[in-house]
């Protein structure tokens, strides 16, 4: 009766040892589970802004693009050749010169 009551009391102490375990596994286990949904929530939350901002970048993007299409479209024609001689007739005054006002300074006939 003895040994009985001895194997009796190493089987309780065996079950209240697996019981206390098996009380930390499951905290343990839920503690993880919760810091999992909380890094879930947060990659959620930064992946939702990252994009709106990507998408507010790409917009911004396309306003560029437009934007430097016109303005390339507006220097060439600031640099056609008869809006240069235009400004340079109307706003400077100047006027291409006659065959008797050319003069060529520096350069002998002999040296040709």
């Amino acid at each position: 009766m003895r040994a009985y009551a001895g194997l009796k009391k190493f089987n309780e102490s065996l079950i209240v040892k697996s019981t206390h375990r098996a009380f930390y596994v499951c905290v343990a286990l839920s503690l993880i589970t919760i810091l999992l949904l909380f890094a879930i929530t947060i990659t959620r939350y930064y992946n939702r802004a990252w994009s709106i901002e990507s998408q507010a970048l790409a917009q911004k993007n396309d306003q560029l693009k437009i934007d430097w299409e016109r303005m390339q479209l507006e220097y060439n024609a600031y640099k056609t050749q008869s809006r240069i001689e235009a400004i340079v007739r109307d706003e400077l005054e100047m006027k291409s010169p006659q065959a008797q006002e050319i003069y060529r300074l520096g350069v002998d006939d002999e040296t040709r």
